[in-house]
């Protein structure tokens, strides 16, 4: 790999043009950069121009205002054609027909998750409202499509580049909405429902009684069968587990319950485990650090990963 970092040179240090420019240039492209807004810093390194200014032997992206602005403005997004790709932030003048950094920015911190928008009946931002969506890309995956193209972009000024090659890896998630049919529920809901069943379905009230005497496994008991299945395969698997308390969206057993905890318990020390965020801290940061300490009470680690529950994740909340 090239040991001189590549220099960006813009006239502000922005927080959003280095959280950006790590995605494109570190993590997709594999090169070493500094963000620089003395040119006297520039060295012997290669430079992207990031600004309006003339730099002789730069390569030069005319820049769009989103990544110096503070706040959310609504921008208008007008879709356009580069390598078979469709592209937005057209600019002129510069060495790609648009703004790729203010672009992938865009997209990847989901910009217009923050500006009003109709929500469906969970609260959550409608795929079919968005940008990707309404201009036919919401299955391809356009920033790194663009990340490759920017690549031989820049190969052609400084052609001793060097970009890391990108490997496939699997990431298994598994998130454990209702872990169990009968078990891990208190008795005054047990006998309650004994008695619906018999009421509705005599059938499922003897398969209650069987599976509560333990002289039948919980149907939705699978776990041994998915950790056998995990370890066999050797994949990288993270579990999510539900603790909040029960509503109209959330089946899960109590996280005082003792099967449940013992559970969690079981999976967490072999494998990765996060919070199923239930369906309504997903509008409650209060519930969600409330959920969180819970988990770590049981699991006696940090909690640091979660999954909201409908994935109902709500910007900026």
């Amino acid at each position: 790999m090239l040991s001189i970092p590549v220099k960006i040179y813009s006239k502000e240090d922005t927080p959003r043009i280095r959280y950006i420019a790590g995605i494109i240039l570190s993590d997709i492209l594999g090169l070493k950069w500094e963000l620089v807004t003395d040119k006297r810093k520039f060295g012997k390194s290669p430079v992207i121009n990031y600004s309006t200014e003339k730099i002789t032997g730069a390569f030069k992206i005319l820049p769009e205002s989103i990544l110096f602005e503070k706040g959310v403005i609504p921008k208008k997004v007008t879709i356009s054609e580069w390598k078979g790709l469709p592209v937005f932030f057209q600019v002129s003048e510069s060495d790609l027909p648009f703004d790729i950094f203010a672009a992938a920015f865009f997209l990847v911190s989901r910009y217009e998750e923050y500006i009003e928008f109709k929500a469906d009946k969970y609260g959550r931002f409608p795929a079919a409202q968005s940008v990707a969506f309404k201009n036919g890309f919401l299955d391809k995956p356009v920033i790194d499509q663009w990340s490759k193209e920017f690549a031989k972009s820049l190969l052609k000024r400084f052609p001793f580049l060097v970009f890391k090659k990108n490997e496939f890896h699997s990431l298994l998630t598994i998130d454990t909405d209702q872990p169990f049919a009968y078990q891990g529920r208190n008795l005054i809901r047990s006998i309650g429902g004994m008695f619906y069943d018999k009421t509705q379905t005599p059938v499922k009230m003897n398969e209650r009684y069987r599976i509560m005497s333990k002289s039948e496994k919980d149907p939705y008991d699978v776990f041994d069968y998915i950790l056998e299945n995990i370890q066999k395969n050797e994949v990288d698997t993270r579990f999510f587990f539900p603790v909040g308390d029960r509503s109209e969206f959330d089946r899960n057993p109590s996280w005082k319950n003792e099967q449940y905890r013992h559970l969690i318990q079981k999976i967490s020390g072999k494998y990765k485990v996060g919070l199923h965020t239930s369906f309504v801290a997903g509008g409650d940061g209060t519930m969600v650090r409330s959920e969180a300490i819970r988990l770590k009470s049981i699991i006696n680690k940090e909690v640091n990963h979660s999954r909201y529950h409908f994935i109902r994740l709500s910007m900026p909340r």
